[in-house]
């Protein structure tokens, strides 16, 4: 009996230290677990962060090219007005819209009409604007052109009265796309200035033989350079 008793002692010690052995394993296994279900919270709380950052829609910025205005100012033959929006989507990523119309008059070459573009600019700044207070980006752009011209002959004789024949070309269009690079500095709360470069690629002009001047683009070339200038007001 007294045999039976202590072999039962010793049943019972070995089991409660068994006991207590996996109570701290399971604690250590527990706590290891919270630490992984912590980690992989807050990496998805920062992976939430991440991907709300990278669709960060802030308020679009709209302004005026300042170039062809003051060209007007200097020259009535040249009439142009150019307005442009941007929208960014994150801070490295924004889309833009342009819009304008033109008449151009050179010699006896008369063009009109308006035009648009459209496109996507890249922002080699990766860090926030509001951090630097500037963007630099480079993109391409899609530009459409619709106009009509009108190319005007005089021809004289000593006998008769001088007489202008009048060739008009309506329902014109032209498509071309736009290499773009450009610097933005915020001057204040509101306000961008915007100097840029284009380097555009006619793509497509209707009646190219008679076309002089297509709205938007330019001169009538395959290739053409643009530096401009504009100011932009964000909401």
């Amino acid at each position: 009996m007294k045999v039976l008793l202590m072999k039962s002692l010793q049943i019972f010690f070995l089991l409660v230290i068994i006991f207590i052995s996996n109570k701290n394993t399971f604690s250590q296994i527990n706590n290891n677990n919270n630490k992984k279900e912590e980690k992989n919270e807050k990496s998805e709380k920062k992976d939430s962060v991440i991907i709300s950052k990278k669709l960060r829609f802030t308020a679009p910025r709209i302004g005026v090219n300042l170039v062809p205005l003051g060209i007007w100012a200097l020259d009535n033959r040249f009439q142009q007005v150019e307005f442009s929006a941007e929208i960014p989507f994150n801070p490295r990523y924004w889309v833009a819209i342009d819009a304008g119309q033109s008449t151009v008059i050179r010699g006896d070459n008369r063009q009109t009409g308006s035009y648009m573009r459209v496109g996507a600019v890249y922002n080699l700044w990766f860090e926030d604007k509001s951090k630097h207070g500037g963007l630099f980006g480079v993109g391409i752009q899609y530009g459409k052109s619709f106009f009509s011209q009108e190319i005007s002959q005089t021809f004289q004789n000593t006998n008769f009265p001088a007489v202008t024949l009048t060739e008009k070309y309506s329902n014109l269009t032209a498509d071309w796309l736009e290499l773009v690079c450009a610097l933005e500095g915020k001057i204040s709360k509101h306000i961008y200035f915007s100097p840029f470069v284009k380097l555009k690629f006619l793509v497509n002009v209707s009646n190219k033989t008679k076309v002089v001047d297509i709205a938007g683009f330019g001169n009538n070339n395959f290739t053409k350079l643009e530096a401009g200038y504009r100011i932009f007001w964000q909401f």
